[in-house]
C-alpha cells in the first residue's frame, strides 16, 4: 500500500471518529480526556521498560565483568548473546511505544479541532519552531540500545576470539 493510500485511510478513520454532523461536545471532551490518560499511560510503559532493559544490562555488565576477570570464555559468550537480544528488543519495543504515542496524538489532534482549544497541536508548533541541537527524543532515545548492541557485539567478538 502506498504512502498516499495509508494517508487517506488514516484522513477517512479519523473523519469517521470526529466529522459527525451531531455530535455531544460533552462526550468529545470526554473521549478527549480518555486518549490524553491513555497517551500519557503509554508514555509511563515506555519508561517502566526503558528502566527494565536498562536495568537487565546494567547487571549484564556486572557479570560480564565478573567472569571476565576469572577468564570463563563460555560464560561470557553467552552473556554476550543475551545482551545483543536485550539490546535488539529494548529498541523494537521503543519503535512500537514511539508509533504507538504518534498514533495517540494523531487522534488527539484530530479530536482538539473539534474542541475550543488545540492545546497539544499549539504546543507542538512552538515547540518545531524552537532552534534545537542534536536528535528528537524518540531517536535519541533508540540510541543507548544501538549502541549497548554494537558493544555486546564487539565483546562477543571478542571473547569468541580469546
Amino acid at each position: 500500500m502506498s504512502s498516499n493510500s495509508d494517508s487517506k485511510a488514516k484522513q477517512d478513520l479519523l473523519s469517521d471518529l470526529i466529522d459527525k454532523e451531531n455530535y455531544d461536545k460533552n462526550i468529545l471532551l470526554e473521549q478527549y480526556k480518555l486518549y490524553v490518560d491513555d497517551a500519557q499511560k503509554t508514555s509511563d510503559r515506555r519508561s517502566l521498560t526503558n528502566n527494565f532493559f536498562l536495568s537487565g544490562i546494567t547487571i549484564l555488565f556486572t557479570a560480564i565483568s565478573f567472569l571476565f576477570n576469572n577468564n570463563v570464555k563460555l560464560a561470557l559468550i553467552l552473556l554476550d548473546s543475551i545482551g545483543i537480544s536485550l539490546a535488539i528488543v529494548w529498541g523494537l519495543q521503543l519503535d512500537y511505544y514511539n508509533k504507538l504515542n504518534s498514533s495517540k496524538f494523531t487522534v488527539i489532534n484530530a479530536v482538539e479541532k473539534k474542541l475550543s482549544a488545540n492545546g497539544f497541536k499549539t504546543e507542538w508548533d512552538i515547540f518545531k519552531s524552537k532552534k534545537r541541537l542534536g536528535l528528537g527524543a524518540s531517536r535519541l532515545e533508540l540510541f543507548l540500545p544501538t549502541v549497548l548492541c554494537i558493544s555486546f557485539i564487539v565483546f562477543l567478538i571478542y571473547h569468541i576470539s580469546k
